[in-house]
């Protein structure tokens, strides 16, 4: 889930992400697209999972009105473990991964 939030915390909007199955990056990487209506110029990110097959986030764009505002990440070989298995932090990505762990919620200044 995605969640975008203003400096006092209110949620402005909200979305799931999906899959795009469509555009492999390697054998095991896809790309994730989503959309969000916001109502407000939002502050924070809040991105969250309740399975435990982990994601990895290495790059995350942030368009307003079509215009990119922010970028987060970078295109490397690291990245944030999104999993609720905090196990997944040990397996392939070990070395790769944001603070050594996976997380169920990580949250990004928007500003």
């Amino acid at each position: 889930m995605i969640s975008y939030l203003n400096a006092q915390g209110e949620t402005l909007g909200m979305s799931w992400f999906h899959e795009d199955t469509n555009a492999p990056i390697l054998p095991i990487c896809r790309d994730m697209e989503e959309e969000t209506l916001v109502r407000g110029i939002p502050t924070t990110l809040e991105i969250r999972t309740t399975g435990s097959d982990a994601a990895l986030l290495d790059q995350i764009y942030v368009y307003r009105d079509g215009v990119e505002v922010k970028v987060l990440g970078e295109s490397n070989s690291s990245g944030w473990c999104l999993s609720t298995d905090r196990g997944d932090a040990n397996g392939n990505w070990r070395g790769h991964i944001f603070q050594d762990q996976c997380s169920t919620i990580w949250q990004f200044d928007l500003r």
